[in-house]
């Protein structure tokens, strides 16, 4: 039974790796991982706007960054174990959930000028986004054939670091002339 689910496995994976949509699917990931980058990066932009309203210091601001580390130290490894039991797809879409529930949290906090809730949505997101960045690799070697990995690889390495880039630039803008919301 074993070798006959391994010979599956193999040929499914092979089968992926020639399918057009793997393309598609490359593109939407990056486009979450673009989501990704510019949600861990915010609180560096938006500091000098948020920390005066939120009457904090700069070593208690640091937290948001720290509540999303601590959990990962170990987290990746327990989400590429649940990966193996459902599946990395189904993991992928669970920790994106949990990257979105976690902006949507840090929004409200930050809306509010609530500190208590913008840490529980880094939290939250913490809790998705590493093992979203440890699943992303394991998809396109999955997907992607010996010749196409590492322009797979580069590009969901690239447009998100430029986006997060582009988004250091004008997102302290936006918030200077349409406010926290906007930046948000």
């Amino acid at each position: 039974d074993e070798l006959f689910i391994q010979d599956i496995k193999a040929r499914n994976k092979k089968r992926l790796r020639h399918h057009r949509w793997r393309w598609y699917s490359l593109f939407c990931l990056c486009i979450m991982a673009c989501g990704a980058y510019f949600i861990y990066d915010l609180p560096g932009f938006l500091e000098t706007q948020l920390r005066p309203q939120l009457g904090i210091e700069e070593t208690e601001y640091s937290l948001l960054y720290t509540v999303y580390a601590i959990p990962n130290v170990i987290l990746p490894l327990i989400g590429g174990t649940i990966a193996l039991k459902v599946g990395n797809e189904a993991t992928l879409l669970v920790t994106n959930v949990l990257v979105t529930a976690g902006q949507i949290v840090f929004m409200f906090g930050g809306d509010a000028l609530s500190f208590n809730t913008m840490i529980a949505g880094r939290v939250l997101f913490g809790l998705g986004a590493e093992t979203f960045y440890t699943l992303w690799a394991t998809v396109i070697s999955e997907w992607f054939n010996d010749q196409e990995i590492s322009l797979a690889m580069g590009l969901t390495a690239t447009v998100p670091n430029l986006l997060a880039t582009c988004s250091g630039i004008f997102t302290p803008t936006i918030v200077q002339n349409d406010g926290i919301k906007a930046g948000l």
